[in-house]
């Protein structure tokens, strides 16, 4: 494939980008359980869900800056959608690594569990409770029902 500059471009990251994109447009609520080192696009892609939940060794990091990349899979937009223009605009340009405490602090994760098989737990728990409820919309649940 290639840019519109005639580059070659890489399939792998269009496909990716695709894929948050999709999530983004589901019309039910989405859940991310994330766990380790959170970097560049698989943090696009726990944004791309409606709920978040990790583990208390999650790391999140842009990286991007620091490897001389530029930002893709709709980052630039995720962010600022979760935690505002002027707080994403410094996680980005300085390049901060975030814990999870810093993390949920900021509204990049919903809850944070001790292990991966906890995090996974808690994401079935509220996801059960939702269908059993019928509290959900029929859309995505970042916007009003």
């Amino acid at each position: 494939m290639t840019d519109p500059k005639g580059e070659r471009s890489q399939p792998g990251l269009e496909i990716l980008s695709e894929i948050v994109f999709t999530i983004r447009k589901l019309t039910v609520p989405t859940f991310a359980v994330i766990h380790g080192k959170v970097i560049g696009g698989g943090l696009a892609l726990s944004l791309a869900a409606d709920w978040r939940v990790c583990t208390e060794e999650t790391t999140l990091n842009y990286g991007n800056l620091t490897r001389g990349m530029s930002c893709i899979m709709n980052l630039s937009l995720a962010l600022p959608l979760t935690v505002g223009r002027a707080l994403a605009n410094q996680v980005y340009l300085e390049d901060t690594i975030l814990n999870a405490n810093d993390a949920k602090k900021l509204g990049l994760v919903n809850h944070i569990e001790e292990s991966r098989h906890d995090a996974v737990t808690h994401a079935k728990r509220i996801a059960d409770s939702l269908v059993s409820s019928q509290l959900f919309c029929h859309g995505p649940v970042s916007r009003a029902c």
